[in-house]
C-alpha cells in the first residue's frame, strides 16, 4: 500500500492495477462536524443575500406608495441590487484575495445587515437606492 505524501489519502494499487482512494480521518468527528457546519454557514449566508435582493419584488406596491414614486421606480431596487450582486463577485475576489474567506464572509454579511438596518431608516427613495448599492 502506498501512502500519499500529505497524509489526506491513501492509494492502494488492485490486481487490475486501478487506483483507489479513500479518505483517511483526521481528527476524528470534530473534523466532519467542521465541515458540515461550515457548509450550512455558506448555504445560510447565500441564502440571506439572495433573500435580501429578492425579497422587496413582494412589497414593491407598499414601497411606491410608502416613497411616493411609481412602481415601475420602486423595481429598480431591486435591479440594481441584483446587477450589483452578478457584477461585483469578480472585483470583491480580486481585491480581497489576500483575506481569509471566513473573516471576508462574516464582513460581508455585517456589512449587509448594517445596509439593511441603514435601510429602514432611510427618509426617502434616492437614499434608499443609495443604501441599498
Amino acid at each position: 500500500m502506498l501512502t500519499a505524501a500529505n497524509s489526506k489519502c491513501r492509494v492502494r494499487r488492485g490486481a487490475s492495477a486501478k487506483l483507489v482512494m479513500s479518505t483517511v480521518r483526521l481528527g476524528g468527528t470534530k473534523r466532519v462536524l467542521r465541515r458540515r457546519f461550515t457548509i450550512g454557514a455558506l448555504a445560510l449566508g447565500n441564502f440571506a443575500v439572495g433573500l435580501s435582493i429578492l425579497l422587496p419584488t413582494g412589497m414593491l406596491a407598499e414601497f411606491a406608495s410608502g416613497l411616493g414614486v411609481p412602481i415601475g421606480t420602486a423595481g429598480l431596487l431591486i435591479s440594481f441590487g441584483a446587477g450589483v450582486v452578478c457584477l461585483s463577485p469578480p472585483f470583491v475576489a480580486w481585491l480581497t484575495s489576500r483575506i481569509d474567506r471566513r473573516v471576508l464572509l462574516s464582513a460581508i454579511l455585517l456589512w449587509l445587515a448594517l445596509g439593511h438596518f441603514a435601510s429602514a431608516l432611510a427618509p426617502d427613495f434616492p437614499s434608499l437606492v443609495a443604501i441599498r448599492v
